[in-house]
């Protein structure tokens, strides 16, 4: 389904969808409709056409990477543990497990690596089975990768919306930040957004408030960026630290890195944070 025109009023916003039916591609057909919503939430990714037909400007910065995504079948195992390498060049891989014989693989690389990638897995899906298995053995209890099912990469880029709503319309997720997938917190701040969201909808309709009001959806906003700015530059220090390549700066990086290792509570809290538990507790707040 996809987002062909919206037109916002006074009291609510008109969608014009677009949506393909049909099991195959020969007996398919595309059908437009109609709704109207007092809200509209767009959470239609980094490339929002949304936020486009809104005019929503964007600030915008290229990585200079782009992610090689691959699904991937591994021996069968107990395959829980997700791990991520960082290299000294500024490539990053990431080993995310879905059960115990299939894993996502996201290496975030230079795009003419992950594009000479992307070929040779069409040619011969071996090679670059062994590229991953190679970037992956630091972490020896990773099974290794047997078979490619899909591959594909696309560039990263930071995308900072400078508004998250207008006319009636929320930004939520990718379509409000998008950031680079290290670490792995555009979930988290995606997860956030709409507990964020969930929460000042609640409240504005236990008064009698209209939930699509600049008012409300202000707040909305205000919540939201609090918590997002602090992350977003969190993450892109800790990339650009990764980048360094002066070798004072990154034997001082290594240090910082073991002194955080060695402190315990400083360590669980930063793993806490990371995976999400921030995100848990604010969950519990949300009224049924």
């Amino acid at each position: 389904c996809a987002v062909r025109g919206l037109t916002p009023g006074p009291a609510g916003v008109t969608l014009s969808l677009e949506e393909e039916t049909g099991s195959s591609a020969a007996a398919s057909s595309r059908v437009r409709r109609t709704l109207r919503a007092s809200l509209v939430v767009a959470a239609d990714g980094a490339q929002s056409g949304v936020r486009a037909s809104l005019g929503i400007p964007t600030l915008q910065r290229s990585y200079g990477q782009s992610a090689l995504v691959c699904t991937a079948e591994v021996a069968p195992a107990e395959n829980a543990t997700a791990f991520q390498n960082f290299f000294d060049n500024g490539d990053i891989i990431a080993y995310l497990p879905l059960s115990q014989t299939m894993t996502n693989i996201v290496y975030s690389t230079t795009t003419d690596n992950a594009k000479q990638l992307v070929a040779d897995s069409k040619e011969d899906p071996e090679l670059l089975l062994e590229q991953l298995n190679f970037r992956l053995k630091a972490n020896p209890s990773i099974p290794l990768l047997q078979t490619s099912l899909a591959v594909g990469a696309f560039p990263l880029n930071l995308i900072w919306a400078l508004s998250a709503f207008k006319d009636r319309c929320a930004l939520l997720g990718d379509a409000a930040h998008a950031i680079h997938p290290m670490a792995g917190q555009g979930l988290n701040l995606g997860l956030y957004d709409a507990i964020v969201l969930a929460n000042v909808l609640h409240d504005a309709l236990e008064l009698g408030a209209d939930i699509g009001s600049e008012k409300i959806l202000s707040q909305y906003s205000s919540k939201m960026k609090a918590h997002t700015v602090q992350m977003v530059a969190g993450m892109e220090l800790t990339k650009l630290g990764y980048q360094i390549t002066n070798p004072v700066l990154s034997t001082l990086r290594s240090g910082g890195l073991s002194v955080v290792n060695q402190l315990s509570p400083l360590k669980r809290a930063m793993m806490s944070f990371a995976a999400g538990d921030h995100v848990e507790r604010l969950k519990t707040t949300v009224r049924q």
